[in-house]
């Protein structure tokens, strides 16, 4: 077996054998992934750091890595010493240099990065079609699609108004406008296929054809709104609690419950797998000042789990069949959870540099995820349970949105320009069968 081989496979097994819980720390200097080959196995017993490590970066030898803990060191040492062992008899060692402290995970969390995407010029031409559309602002600054698979409505945000449309509205470069005003950032996909959009003391709810139909009170900047069908779970500026409003206005103090972090930028309403057997719907929050996601449940006091998106999380977007996608800007990969019952990280996936809008296609089990630093959109084929990459086309410059229209082509805009990308149903399926491969995304972390 050569090098190559062997690091690949050593970081294939950290993934696997190392899986991580709490904060994660940027300790370059003092963790590094060395591969030994020997001619015949050799195991330890025991493992030399005081925390038990996992890559989530791509490793080669000596190269630096990144590092979380868990949560006791009892559990540390068992896991370590297991998990070494069976990489060891493989015929690969993982050697952790220097100590690892559990308060630099801590510190590390809480100065996590604030990242922006990149805008670079296009080197290729767009693939599909392309149109100016007249948008009350310089661009768009989301792109959220409605839960109806039939004809779904997609909506976005540009100069204090909700644009929205059908694939086609936005294709023909008319889709209709709905005032908001300029405090409203966040726009959000609402249970019943709808939208919700958070603003300064109030949120506002729309249906599914962009008619209003709440427009609630609140006190303090909204900063994310996930609506259900009966309440409304709202994180505000400078606040550490998540708020619940009753949708029918009854209650306008609301009431504060679960905990979460201070930089909540996206909700997510998440509708869970039919196969999960779970009835339960779980709004996902994104934390950007964190760079993390919590799971929690609108309506109920009850704290939900809350794990870390890599390193400078961009965006995320999903929802359907309980699957969450979130971009990780600093470490060039996109992350995958799903949120039935509980928030699990399945798998990172590594892509190309500076990832910013992700998409899921729930008919296909397709991840989507645009790159600003190279202008390039990439599906990823997760049905298999290991990520297979299928296609790769050409966008706009700065493409911080992407979504899946009715019919499985992409709807793709930029904040900085009202030229939108359609690519359909036929071009995305030419893609992939010019990029189809049967070669797993390296490195891949699947969790169970």
């Amino acid at each position: 077996m050569d090098r190559d081989t062997a690091s690949r496979l050593a970081t294939l097994w950290a993934h696997r054998y190392l899986p991580a819980y709490g904060a994660f720390a940027e300790i370059r200097k003092r963790v590094r992934i060395t591969v030994h080959l020997w001619p015949s196995p050799r195991c330890l017993s025991s493992v030399t750091c005081s925390s038990v490590t996992r890559v989530i970066s791509d490793g080669t030898p000596g190269q630096s890595i990144r590092t979380g803990t868990l949560p006791t060191q009892r559990k540390q040492r068992r896991l370590g010493a297991r998990a070494l062992s069976i990489a060891c008899c493989s015929g690969l060692t993982v050697t952790m240099l220097a100590g690892c402290s559990r308060s630099d995970d801590q510190e590390a969390l809480s100065k996590a990065e604030d990242v922006s995407p990149t805008s670079v010029p296009a080197a290729e031409p767009p693939s599909g079609d392309t149109r100016d559309v007249d948008l009350p602002g310089d661009g768009v600054s989301d792109l959220v699609v409605s839960g109806q698979s039939d004809s779904p409505v997609i909506a976005g945000l540009s100069g204090g108004k909700m644009v929205i449309g059908t694939s086609s509205d936005w294709t023909n470069g008319k889709p209709k406008s709905v005032d908001l005003g300029k405090d409203c950032k966040d726009l959000s996909r609402a249970a019943g296929g709808g939208f919700s959009v958070a603003c300064e003391n109030h949120v506002l709810v729309f249906d599914g054809q962009g008619k209003k139909v709440h427009d609630l009170e609140v006190d303090g900047t909204a900063t994310t709104a996930a609506v259900t069908s009966d309440v409304v779970s709202v994180t505000f500026a400078g606040e550490k609690k998540i708020k619940y409003f009753p949708l029918d206005g009854s209650d306008k103090d609301g009431k504060a419950t679960v905990s979460i972090g201070e930089g909540a930028i996206q909700s997510l309403i998440v509708d869970p797998d039919p196969k999960s057997g779970s009835d339960k719907e779980m709004s996902a929050v994104f934390d950007k000042k964190q760079s993390s996601l919590t799971g929690v449940y609108p309506g109920e006091d009850k704290e939900g789990s809350s794990l870390r998106i890599g390193q400078g999380a961009g965006k995320i977007a999903g929802g359907q069949d309980g699957v969450v996608v979130a971009s990780s800007t600093k470490l060039n990969s996109i992350e995958i959870f799903t949120a039935n019952d509980i928030l699990r990280k399945h798998q990172t996936i590594h892509t190309d540099s500076v990832p910013w809008g992700v998409a899921w296609d729930a008919n296909t089990r397709t991840v989507w995820v645009t790159s600003t630093g190279k202008n390039t959109v990439i599906g990823y084929d997760i049905s298999s349970g290991v990520p297979v990459k299928v296609a790769t086309m050409h966008t706009i410059p700065d493409a911080q949105s992407v979504v899946v229209d009715g019919d499985g082509g992409l709807l793709i805009a930029s904040p900085q320009s009202s030229t939108v990308q359609h690519i359909s149903k036929d071009q995305v399926s030419e893609a992939r069968h010019e990029g189809a491969s049967s070669e797993p995304s390296y490195p891949v972390k699947k969790e169970a």
